[in-house]
């Protein structure tokens, strides 16, 4: 059962492994930007109202971020959200929170870290680089791939971080598109920015591991297989 028609969530409907026993909850506010209150009651209505009606399924996994350890978001209004959301889950026997790091997709939402970058190389529009900043890049393909391995294991705890084992500076991830879409970047740079270690200790009760599919290409593969 998959709740949720965006990025992730159609990737799990097209994922060959079947949640039969288990529902994952993949809908609600996609823009991390987002302070809209209204926006946020809905989710919370819709969260409870599946919450009740999936309370006896082995595992109700709540799609969530790793944005709740940056230190420069976590007390944004969309963070909060999310936690708020996540301690509605866990108070269920069977929920299971999974926060993922900056996952990468087909997608048309321009608030993501990697079309922000794409568009705005491939527009020319100026923008401003934060040295300091890294950001931790996911394949959605990944995301399902490893949540799918987890839901045939025992879970021991109720909240799972599923992210890269690196962080790539922005800069970095500035030089991949400029190399895929054959344009330089029009930016100016600040010394700013920061980054947050996620610890997916927790996936080492996978049946491989993680660190393979992590190579050194990663950054590389992943921009080139959906830019």
């Amino acid at each position: 059962m998959v709740i949720g028609s965006g990025l992730i969530g159609s990737a799990f409907e097209k994922s060959q492994h079947e949640f039969k026993d288990s529902c994952v909850y993949a809908s609600g506010v996609s823009n991390s930007n987002s302070s809209d209150c209204y926006e946020f009651k809905r989710e919370q209505d819709q969260l409870v109202y599946f919450l009740s009606k999936y309370r006896n399924l082995r595992r109700f996994y709540f799609i969530s971020t790793c944005s709740l350890y940056d230190s420069e978001r976590n007390t944004s209004p969309y963070v909060k959200h999310k936690l708020n959301m996540e301690n509605l889950v866990i108070s269920n026997t069977n929920g299971v929170v999974i926060r993922l790091s900056q996952v990468v997709g087909r997608s048309t939402n321009p608030h993501t870290i990697t079309n922000f970058i794409y568009l705005s190389i491939k527009n020319q529009k100026p923008f401003t680089l934060w040295e300091k900043a890294k950001r931790n890049l996911i394949d959605v393909d990944d995301v399902v791939k490893i949540v799918a391995a987890l839901d045939v294991v025992d879970i021991k705890h109720h909240i799972i971080n599923v992210a890269n084992v690196t962080n790539y500076k922005i800069l970095d991830i500035v030089t991949e598109f400029e190399k895929i879409i054959g344009l330089k970047g029009i930016f100016k740079t600040a010394d700013c920015g920061s980054e947050y270690e996620i610890d997916i200790s927790d996936l080492s009760m996978l049946p491989f591991d993680v660190q393979s599919i992590f190579d050194e290409h990663y950054l590389t593969n992943l921009l080139r297989k959906y830019y």
